[in-house]
Order: C-alpha cells, then sequence, then structure tokens
C-alpha cells in the first residue's frame, strides 16, 4: 500500500511539474489562435471557441493586411518585416554556429591534447573572456564594425556573435574531448595517424553529443540576441527576429494575438533543433561527469 500511495505522490508531481513549465507555451499557442474578442474579453476564455488561424496565414503568405485585434488591421509591410526578421536571425544564428564549431572544436582539442607552453593561462583567459559583461564591448565593438564598414550587416551580428559564444563552446568541447579515452588516439599514433587525422577520424565523430549540445546553445545564445542587433542594425535586410517583435509590439500598441503568433513562431527553431538531438545534447551536457 505505501508503494502505491508513493508512486501515486510521484505522478501527481510529475504531471504538476509538467503542466507548470509548458503551461505558458501552451497558452501563447492558445491566445495566438483567439479572436480579438476573445483575447480582449475580462472573462478568462482558455480555449478559444473557433481557432482562428489568420495570423499564422498572414505572416507566412504574407498577405497585405490581416485583422489582428477588433477594429486594429496590419499592415502587410509590418509581415514581411517579421519574416525578414526570421529570414536574418536564422541566417545569424547558423553561420554563427558553424564557425564556432569549426574554430572551437581545434581549440578545444589543442587545450585537451596538445601539450605547449602557456596552454593553461590562454585556456583561462578565453574562459574569463566568457564572463565579461556584454554591455563592455558595446562600444568598441561598434567602432570596429564601423572601422570595416560592417554596421548594419548581417556579416556584422556574425563577427559580434561568434566573439562571446566562441569561448562558451571551446570550454564545452574541451571538456568532452578530455572524457574520451587517451589509449584510442594512442592506438592511432602507433598506426601512423597524426594529430589532424586523430582529430577527424577518431575525435570528431566521438564528439557528436558535444558537437550537438555546444552547437544548440551556441545557436540559442546567438538567436535571441538583442543588444548588439539593436545597436549595430537599422534597416531592414540585417534586423533580427528579437527587434521586430519589440518594434512590433510597440507599434501596434499591445496587440497579444500578434505577438502570441510572432511568438510561437519564433520558437519554433530551437525548438526543433532541441527536439530532434535531445539525446545527444544529454550526453554531450553529462560529459566529464565521471572522471576516466
Amino acid at each position: 500500500m505505501n508503494t502505491i500511495i508513493r508512486k501515486m505522490l510521484y505522478y501527481i508531481l510529475l504531471i504538476f511539474i509538467v503542466t507548470w513549465i509548458t503551461f505558458p507555451f501552451i497558452w501563447t499557442f492558445l491566445s495566438s489562435i483567439k479572436s480579438g474578442t476573445e483575447l480582449y474579453t475580462r472573462s478568462l476564455v482558455l480555449i478559444p471557441e473557433k481557432p482562428d488561424f489568420s495570423r499564422y496565414m498572414g505572416i507566412i503568405t504574407g498577405e497585405e493586411k490581416i485583422m489582428a485585434s477588433p477594429g486594429q488591421i496590419v499592415a502587410g509591410e509590418t509581415l514581411r518585416a517579421f519574416k525578414w526578421g526570421m529570414i536574418n536571425s536564422l541566417i545569424v544564428s547558423g553561420f554563427t554556429t558553424l564557425i564556432c564549431l569549426v574554430i572551437g572544436s581545434f581549440a578545444a582539442y589543442s587545450f585537451a591534447r596538445l601539450k605547449y607552453k602557456g596552454r593553461n593561462l590562454l585556456f583561462s583567459f578565453i574562459t574569463v573572456l566568457r564572463f565579461v559583461p556584454v554591455a563592455l564591448l558595446i562600444i568598441p565593438l561598434y567602432l570596429l564594425l564601423r572601422y570595416f564598414s560592417l554596421l548594419d550587416t548581417r556579416l556584422g551580428l556574425i563577427f559580434i556573435y561568434t566573439s562571446f559564444t566562441l569561448p562558451l563552446v571551446i570550454w564545452i568541447m574541451k571538456i568532452f574531448f578530455e572524457s574520451l579515452p587517451i589509449e584510442l588516439e594512442d592506438a592511432a599514433r602507433i598506426d601512423g595517424c597524426g594529430e589532424v587525422g586523430i582529430l577527424f577520424r577518431i575525435i570528431l565523430p566521438l564528439s557528436l553529443p558535444g558537437l550537438t549540445a555546444a552547437g544548440l546553445l551556441a545557436f540559442i545564445m546567438a538567436y535571441q540576441e538583442f543588444l548588439f542587433a539593436l545597436v549595430c542594425t537599422t534597416s531592414l535586410n540585417s534586423r533580427t527576429l528579437p527587434l521586430i517583435m519589440a518594434e512590433f509590439f510597440g507599434r501596434h500598441g499591445m496587440d497579444y494575438g500578434m505577438v502570441c503568433t510572432g511568438a510561437v513562431l519564433g520558437i519554433l527553431p530551437p525548438f526543433l533543433l532541441a527536439l530532434f538531438s535531445q539525446k545527444y545534447i544529454i550526453q554531450g551536457l553529462l560529459a566529464g561527469a565521471i572522471k576516466r
């Protein structure tokens, strides 16, 4: 009987935790398909009587105008801005992640396996850079982008995002490389394989969980960044999704339906990445937990 009671309490607690975590996302989605009347009524409406997907269709198809709320029309220009913001965010975040994984893997392998003077000091310096407040870097990075004519460009944002994301990737990959058995590398050296061959033929194939975890964290950091994008971009050609969402929210005065729609569409890329790579993410984050 005690065992049954404990199991019941366990499942009740589990259901409560899952509901607590997922309810904001569920509420956001339900709000995005409610009519304007249901959104602004004083009585609580949890599930819409007639789901309205016109907001999604307006953003996806780029219709010239859609009804956002009673008496309020959202112009097609704003909807196109949202689409460009999504495209810019995906491009900038994707290239930032790719660059960080390539450079970070080489750097992390050198810190984890190669022996040279000043290795620990250099790694400590790179690690400390991760904890520098990003607000302190706005002015020097802005002046650097202006000097190289990279203001208001995707390339400029990629450069900035890489600068503060790369230390995190190096740190994660170093820990993961150190968790791999060194005997595999010794066996490869006996067979005549060089350091580059060991990295590409042995280390990287075994490091897929670590690469996945580091890549996802790098993508999310770049995807949600707001401050540098606000300072260093001015036109629609380079403005990212967080900026478009902020402008959209202010421009239309608390239009909760469109804000929720944008939030749902905006969260889909990182959500899908995490969903399809969750096994590797868990393995990558647990790397180094057991001392070899």
